[in-house]
């Protein structure tokens, strides 16, 4: 749910920065309660976790830095209504973005596929000068907490995607 919200407020609002203020809960109210904060403090044994929130936060956060512009994006996520907890039309299940630096020598791609299945996409890059020839990438999903994972290749100026159900994947050509 984080995935799609900050989708939308990245793409449908034009925002430039997305702030979580609740960062760390350090309630001691056991180690199988919820959190909606990012990381999950334990007083009893000075320890913490990364909640699985807060790897979606570092999707984006993490790749897409001050100064970087929204240079593209498909199929918005549908926006949230006043006390709508789920989406409007669920059949939107996939939503990427993408983002350059400055010098405009940096891209990152942000692509979200909030289904039960395997979803593929041909993602054309402008890509005049044939320097971008793979993308490193990196996923959360159940299983992954922003993992590096096999990076992809581009062929003709597309990188063919494949994400996994209910995953963000975030490509950077490094």
């Amino acid at each position: 749910m984080i995935a799609r919200i900050m989708h939308n407020f990245m793409i449908n609002n034009d925002v430039n920065v997305y702030n979580y203020w609740w960062i760390a809960d350090s309630e001691p109210s056991g180690r199988d309660r919820d959190s909606q904060s990012l990381i999950q403090y334990y007083n009893e044994d000075d320890t913490y976790k990364i909640q699985k929130q807060g790897y979606v936060f570092g999707q984006f956060s993490r790749f897409i830095r001050p100064g970087y512009q929204r240079i593209a994006n498909t199929n918005p996520f549908p926006q949230l209504g006043a006390g709508v907890t789920e989406p409007i039309d669920k059949s939107v299940t996939l939503g990427v973005s993408a983002y350059t630096n400055a010098a405009g020598n940096r891209l990152v791609v942000v692509a979200i596929n909030d289904s039960a299945d395997t979803e593929t996409i041909d993602l054309t890059i402008n890509n005049a000068d044939g320097s971008i020839q793979d993308l490193d990438a990196w996923r959360t999903s159940a299983t992954e907490n922003m993992e590096p994972i096999h990076p992809v290749s581009v062929t003709d100026d597309v990188a063919i995607l494949s994400l996994p159900p209910y995953s963000i994947t975030t490509y950077v050509n490094e």
